[in-house]
């Protein structure tokens, strides 16, 4: 089969390099290579690091091929119009791979994730209550950020290492979300707490470019009254979140989606993707008076951060709309700790696209690159094409 050629598009006015995805399945049935012979080279004949992820999508039809570009490719137009670059999709011998972000799976079944590269480690935590000591309230959060092995979720504490660490540290959690009621029904949403209901561990994936997971949270029901049939329907939700951390990246990635089945369609039932709305829960210590930074006019983004060494910050960008953010935390129970706890919203979404940012870095340096890696991961992300 003679490769497949890609058209890559950069829409900003800058050069640029990164990391790209597209479709497997197509490329699959073009090319006829196997994803373990899988090679791509740029327009200088350069084999880029490459990897097909299926295992962390269940689907084969949502497999993905994912590249990282070796240069940076020219300018482009802003609307994608005209391709900047090119790269082929062959069959060959893939380079042997180098250092690779990892998964650690800890218990069986796992009651722990960890996702790790060069310089992070993120403990991910399935279990409402992980240390078995009455506090059930942890599910679906990162408890430990660590970055160059230091603790960055509470800094603090860890630098006086004489000191225990804040057992309610956490991070990327989503404690609630709420999922419209029809116009004939008496309340406009329901309300569904997820930070006490386990998640499952569903499927992850390793290679040479990023390492993934996919969980799954605890089946609960939504019900509503169809009157079509004059009857009342039930469907089990479960919240999907694929998780992310790329090789060499100070954030990770991650992808949301409440699935919903009809009661009664067995376990091959087909699956729909919901409208949810879902709320985020962060307990950081970034000391007494966080600087909390939301640009106007865009609510695609947000920074905060410490204003005393070592600095310590945290952002986030999405591809769906942040409501305000509160900080601290509407009715956190203990009041002298929370000026530690920050919360936000997204509005209704079939499916998000979110990015959590880590770093020691003053607020003068990381607003704009919270900014920049929103711009070039989720508004303005270079995109790949079969070339026509």
């Amino acid at each position: 089969m003679p490769p497949i050629k890609l058209q890559i598009y950069n829409p900003s006015q800058y050069p640029r390099a990164g990391t790209l995805t597209v479709p497997w399945e197509l490329i699959c049935r073009k090319a006829g290579v196997p994803p373990g012979e899988v090679v791509v080279h740029d327009e200088y004949g350069n084999a880029l690091p490459t990897q097909v992820d299926y295992a962390a999508q269940p689907c084969s039809a949502r497999a993905t091929l994912v590249f990282s570009l070796a240069r940076e490719v020219s300018p482009g137009p802003e609307d994608y119009s005209a391709p900047s670059s090119y790269v082929t999709v062959e069959r060959g011998r893939p380079a042997e791979p180098g250092p690779h972000p990892e998964v650690v799976k800890v218990g069986e079944p796992p009651h722990e994730l960890r996702l790790m590269n060069e310089e992070m480690q993120i403990h991910f935590n399935l279990n409402p209550s992980p240390w078995g000591d009455g506090r059930d309230w942890y599910a679906g959060s990162a408890t430990s950020v660590q970055i160059g092995r230091q603790e960055i979720l509470d800094t603090f504490r860890s630098i006086l290492n004489w000191l225990d660490h804040d057992p309610e540290k956490r991070c990327m959690q989503v404690d609630q979300i709420k999922m419209p009621r029809p116009p004939w029904d008496g309340a406009a949403w329901q309300q569904v707490s997820l930070f006490d209901r386990p998640y499952s561990f569903v499927a992850s994936s390793v290679g040479q470019i990023r390492a993934a997971v996919v969980i799954a949270s605890e089946p609960f029901d939504y019900t509503y009254f169809d009157p079509v049939i004059n009857q009342s329907r039930r469907l089990k939700c479960s919240l999907h979140r694929e998780i992310s951390l790329c090789r060499g990246a100070d954030f990770v990635a991650e992808e949301l989606r409440l699935r919903g089945v009809y009661d009664g369609a067995g376990a091959e039932g087909v699956s729909h993707d919901l409208l949810f709305a879902p709320r985020y829960f962060t307990y950081m210590d970034l000391g007494l008076y966080p600087s909390l930074f939301k640009p106007d006019g865009n609510s695609g983004w947000f920074a905060m951060s410490g204003a005393w060494a070592p600095h310590q910050s945290y952002g986030f960008a999405t591809d769906a709309h942040v409501s305000s953010v509160s900080a601290p935390h509407e009715g956190f129970p203990v009041e002298k700790d929370a000026h530690k706890t920050f919360s936000w919203e997204l509005q209704p979404v079939r499916s998000a696209r979110c990015l959590h940012l880590f770093a020691y870095q003053k607020e003068s340096a990381f607003l704009p690159h919270v900014g920049r890696v929103w711009y070039e991961h989720i508004y303005k992300p270079l995109k790949a094409e079969i070339a026509p």
